[in-house]
């Protein structure tokens, strides 16, 4: 059984968030999506909210089952609104490019921690270590997105203090952050400080932006050149993680 922990489904000619980095102008359908997964062998998937939707959250919450998990943008003060729904298992901050500080309320996270939900963030790793500190405090579990962004090996140093938190790396979304030979050593200098244990793998399918130079079979074809304990990173860790 593989998971594939990092994908979005959204529709054409939806209301987009001002000032969106990117618009797709195709829709991607749950069933495109799961005929992707088919094909390439994979069972079960979590569901990211792209930025572009900001916290509509609809599409993505009404495709949700035991086999599709999800992780939806809201804002701290409607959380209760979510938590009741079990397929989803955690909640994303999109900061990337911003130098941002998120002033996390202490009820927030107690909400998130009693119901095992995960904060996930996408931010570039310069800018990661303010909500790194501000989470690890209040030990929640902490997904950092695409191997944390980082554009030098040397931007993950700050890690070494966090190596026993509840830390999870996504291996995704390769193409974001450099070449494959830059990828790997990324991996290698998060797994010397973290262990095998706080990685998943995700597609980042439809690989909004880059269409024209990735495909999940290549995504994960290029994975496997990266890591080779890929049975605890395709199932066992994303099991345990996203609540499956």
């Amino acid at each position: 059984m593989k998971i594939d922990s990092h994908a979005h489904i959204f529709n054409a000619n939806e209301s987009y968030v001002l000032n969106a980095r990117y618009i797709p102008n195709y829709t991607i359908s749950i069933e495109q999506y799961k005929e992707v997964l088919k094909r390439n062998s994979f069972s079960k998937a979590v569901l990211i909210q792209p930025s572009f939707l900001g916290d509509n959250n609809e599409l993505l919450i009404k495709n949700l089952n035991n086999d599709i998990k999800g992780v939806i943008v809201c804002k701290q003060n409607d959380i209760k609104k979510y938590i009741k729904n079990k397929n989803i298992c955690g909640l994303r901050f999109n900061l990337i490019n911003e130098d941002k500080k998120i002033d996390f309320s202490k009820e927030f996270l107690n909400i998130v921690k009693d119901n095992n939900l995960h904060i996930e963030l996408h931010q570039n790793a310069k800018f990661l270590e303010q909500n790194i500190n501000s989470l690890a405090n209040a030990d929640v579990k902490i997904v950092i997105d695409h191997l944390a962004r980082a554009s030098s090996i040397s931007e993950l140093e700050f890690l070494k203090k966090y190596k026993n938190c509840k830390i999870y790396f996504k291996i995704s979304g390769f193409y974001r952050n450099g070449d494959l030979e830059f990828n790997k050593k990324l991996y290698m200098k998060l797994k010397e400080i973290f262990s095998i244990n706080n990685f998943v793998f995700g597609s980042d399918y439809p690989h909004t932006n880059y269409e024209n130079q990735c495909s999940f079979t290549k995504l994960y074809n290029e994975f496997l050149q990266i890591i080779d304990e890929s049975e605890f990173v395709f199932y066992k860790n994303a099991k345990e993680l996203f609540l499956f």
